[in-house]
């Protein structure tokens, strides 16, 4: 196996998946899907790329009529994450260089389907590009996306929360944040987003944004006091790289520079308020 990356995804203790993926096919699309059914004792291949028919030029099948369309074998390979023993999803891209896909899967990887996503009312010549894969609680869910304007005006530039109320068969957009960055979702309701200004990625000029908190899954983003806030860590070119809350009051951030000199940060106030945490790496 050490020429080959995994990827897992197990809804219960005994039903489970594997994405193999050749280590020279990590920037493409060869990859095999496997499932298991007791617990990773035996695995039985579902779905291949092979299948594919399109095996030169892989990405040009997406500007296809029928790319939409359910296909019986896997597309790309990529991240998987399966919400019980039938729906899961793929995130991947067709090549290094071509935009990712969100594909979902309703008979446990035999067939999968491109994913999409209606366009905000408020958000107009552009496109949706989920960026990730979605996070579930129970029958809720939510997804993050990019809107991509196209002249690529970066401008326009928005993140779009994305809610499902009924396992993912239906999404309903939230409303979008403009630019937006990082984010994290304790629940399918109550979550926080970094939002910076655009900005040169190596300069150490200070990164303006502001951090919103929602209660409603994205409805409603409310900015945080900026009393003692993130920006008092974003003075020399750093940026605000991963969010992670545990509960509605305790919370932790990176901060990162251009050099890659990073900041552990935490927060016992939802967010108002954040203090650097001196930490010590042991070996």
């Amino acid at each position: 196996m050490d020429d080959y990356g995994l990827i897992l995804s197990f809804p219960s203790a005994d039903k489970g998946w594997l994405m193999l993926i050749p280590d020279h096919g990590m920037n493409s699309s060869p990859g095999d899907l496997y499932r298991t059914d007791d617990g990773g004792d035996d695995w039985q291949l579902v779905n291949s790329t092979d299948k594919n028919p399109h095996t030169e030029e892989n990405y040009e099948q997406a500007s296809e009529p029928d790319f939409e369309n359910p296909h019986p074998y896997l597309v790309c390979d990529g991240s998987i994450a399966f919400q019980n023993a039938s729906n899961g999803w793929l995130f991947g891209s067709l090549a290094s260089t071509t935009p990712a896909f969100l594909f979902e899967t309703r008979d446990a990887g035999q067939t999968w389907q491109v994913e999409k996503f209606p366009l905000p009312p408020s958000l107009h010549n552009g496109r949706i590009e989920p960026w990730e894969l979605p996070h579930f609680f129970g029958n809720d869910g939510i997804v993050g996306t990019h809107f991509v304007s196209t002249n690529n005006d970066s401008t326009n530039f928005c993140t779009v929360i994305y809610n499902t109320h009924d396992g993912g068969k239906t999404w309903q957009a939230a409303t979008p944040v403009k630019f937006g960055g990082v984010w994290n979702f304790i629940s399918a309701k109550i979550g926080w987003m970094w939002s910076p200004e655009p900005h040169n990625t190596t300069s150490t000029a200070p990164v303006k944004g502001i951090l919103y908190r929602t209660d409603d899954g994205g409805g409603l983003w409310k900015p945080m006091q900026a009393d003692n806030g993130l920006k008092k860590y974003l003075t020399h070119g750093e940026d605000i790289v991963q969010l992670d809350f545990v509960d509605e009051d305790c919370g932790w951030a990176i901060a990162r520079d251009w050099r890659n000199v990073t900041q552990l940060l935490h927060t016992t106030d939802s967010g108002q308020t954040w203090n650097a945490v001196q930490t010590k790496m042991q070996k």
